[in-house]
């Protein structure tokens, strides 16, 4: 069977989950996923963030998670890629979650991971059933 090689889609959203380490109060997460929201606001390819606190697709429940829904300008206006975002985005969520929880990202304790839209004819792009891991 041939097989292709599909190029990177910018679709102007992504969603970042975020976990903190175990024991995490619901009150630290909020704090936690302001100061990334705040600093993600600061972007000027970031359209809007939505947090989704408490899970991280596939829909696991837990106080210490949190998922953001990244809507990006337009390709167009924007000088970088959705994935030159992404990674920025990433180092710079990590290196702030590092120095929030005093743990090294090495140990999974706090650690963010990007999940793409897999749209179904059953489900919503902005439904977390809908995303998958990357």
């Amino acid at each position: 069977m041939p097989q292709g090689f599909l190029p990177a889609q910018d679709t102007a959203r992504s969603l970042l989950a975020m976990e903190l380490p175990p024991g995490s109060q619901l009150a630290y997460t909020e704090k936690v996923t302001e100061e990334i929201v705040a600093r993600l606001r600061k972007r000027p390819e970031v359209k809007s963030v939505f947090v989704d606190g408490g899970r991280v697709p596939p829909g696991t429940f837990e106080v210490r998670r949190a998922a953001l829904i990244i809507n990006y300008t337009p390709k167009t206006d924007r000088k970088i890629t959705q994935r030159e975002l992404e990674l920025s985005i990433a180092r710079n969520s990590r290196t702030f979650l590092t120095s929030a929880t005093g743990s090294s990202t090495k140990t999974a304790c706090a650690r963010c991971r990007w999940w793409s839209p897999a749209p179904t004819a059953t489900s919503s792009p902005m439904s977390p059933a809908s995303w998958r891991p990357r």
